[in-house]
């Protein structure tokens, strides 16, 4: 056998595997995918749950189908806490075993933004609203399709 031809053949076999593994390390590191939320520290989502707040003068201003659940980002007064306070919040109206909601609320129209959730139950923590127009927030769902797959994410527009 050709010890030149045999040379070659490592060479080459070591330049695949260097590429692929260079592009796996790219793929844990993040480079090039898309920008990811920062969680919210406690603090800075609230701990009400519109759910039992006893909410009134509930506005649906945004909604998405997600495979037959309807992700909704709600406003609304919870009388429970404050009565001149308006909140937005998220609901997953159909929700089954295993999906998940919650609310992306950002200070800068969008461009960046915290995560408040998920949770597995049918609405997020309510966030008091503002006349900023900077400040934005969006419902967010996954829901899994099915035990083979992947769960699918979809989000409302910013309001």
């Amino acid at each position: 056998m050709n010890s030149n031809h045999s040379k070659a053949n490592f060479i080459k076999f070591n330049r695949i595997v260097s590429a692929g593994t260079a592009t796996i390390s790219l793929l844990f590191v993040g480079i090039g995918s898309p920008t990811l939320p920062a969680y919210a520290f406690p603090g800075e989502c609230s701990t009400v749950n519109p759910e039992i707040a006893r909410p009134t003068n509930v506005k649906t201003v945004r909604s998405v189908d997600l495979n037959g659940r309807i992700i909704q980002l709600r406003t609304g007064f919870l009388l429970d806490v404050s009565p001149t306070l308006q909140y937005g919040w998220a609901r997953m109206a159909n929700n089954q075993n295993g999906d998940h909601i919650w609310m992306d609320f950002s200070q800068d129209g969008g461009r960046t933004w915290k995560q408040c959730g998920p949770w597995t139950r049918q609405y997020s923590e309510a966030v008091t609203t503002s006349r900023d127009r900077n400040q934005v927030f969006r419902a967010c769902g996954t829901v899994s399709i099915n035990i083979f797959s992947r769960s699918e994410v979809k989000c409302t527009t910013w309001f």
